[in-house]
């Protein structure tokens, strides 16, 4: 098994934010200096380690940045719970982007990143060039989330980083047909850190206390208000073949109502795809640079 070296291609950067909180994020800045940026935010419990083979196959083109929200990765957790929330995470963003001196950027939001980019949208809206929501729309089914959260609770700390793969893959390979073993290893890579047991889940356990008491009766809160925002930007749409976060008629609504909208199904993949698998990455990259010449043309 190849253990993924994460600092490959990227430079360590730290964010200081209120209460002793310590944001990580990684720079992949290549050669081009005058490239777009593009911001990545990661799912509930996952971390910029998702974006690193993405970024670099993508580095040539454009300087990806890649956040640790608080409580993942490398940041430090937040000692108060009621922190790991939507407009708490909305601001860490807005910190970081002034921090960088970053004016604008073109901003991919996997899952709780796309739904924090449903929250940037209307608070600061002229920091974004252009948004690929990975696998969220504005309506979550309510069974989804309790199954998602109830997987994450029960994931546990493991001997080695291959037992992790291993459990990974016995939980989701049926939605994730095309991983390969290579993909596998890097999202137990990606998920895991050392331990004094072996490796745990790259989080703090306690941002789940958020989904206490969430069962399959409660009807979430629809996001379709804040989506009609996204319609002057350009906006990709990404869904997983086998996701249940984002249905089929939810996807399809979205076209509906942002006739704009570049829709891609991530074949063989559930929630939440890989970015850097084909046929999503060519066409991602593509869209990219359209996206890019349009912006210069106004």
């Amino acid at each position: 098994m190849t253990i993924e070296d994460f600092s490959e291609g990227n430079r360590s950067l730290w964010i200081d934010r209120p209460r002793g909180i310590r944001l990580h994020l990684r720079d992949y800045a290549g050669p081009d200096t005058q490239a777009p940026v593009l911001f990545c935010l990661a799912g509930l419990t996952r971390n910029s380690r998702d974006f690193h083979r993405l970024a670099l196959k993508a580095r040539s083109s454009a300087r990806i940045v890649a956040l640790d929200s608080r409580g993942r990765g490398l940041s430090t957790d937040d000692s108060d719970p009621s922190h790991y929330n939507v407009e708490v995470e909305t601001g860490d963003v807005i910190a970081v982007m002034e921090a960088l001196g970053l004016e604008r950027a073109v901003f991919i939001g996997t899952s709780r990143g796309g739904l924090i980019l449903h929250r940037l949208i209307a608070l600061r809206p002229d920091l974004i060039a252009a948004v690929v929501l990975n696998d969220i729309g504005p309506v979550i089914p309510t069974s989804a989330l309790v199954s998602l959260v109830n997987g994450l609770k029960a994931r546990n700390s493991e001997s080695t980083f291959e037992a992790a793969a291993a459990a990974l893959r016995g939980a989701q390979a049926a939605a994730f047909p095309a991983l390969n073993e290579d993909d596998w290893a890097l999202m137990a890579q990606a998920l895991y850190r050392p331990s004094g047991q072996g490796v745990e889940p790259a989080y703090d356990r306690a941002l789940l206390q958020a989904f206490e008491g969430l069962t399959e009766a409660i009807v979430l809160p629809d996001l379709w208000q804040a989506f009609a925002l996204f319609a002057p930007l350009p906006l990709m749409v990404i869904r997983g073949e086998h996701s249940d976060i984002l249905p089929v008629e939810v996807f399809d609504e979205m076209q509906r109502r942002h006739p704009g909208l570049a829709a891609l199904t991530a074949p063989g993949q559930g929630h939440a795809p890989l970015l850097d698998k084909e046929p999503v990455f060519s066409r991602l990259m593509a869209w990219l640079d359209a996206s890019r010449a349009r912006d210069v043309d106004r």
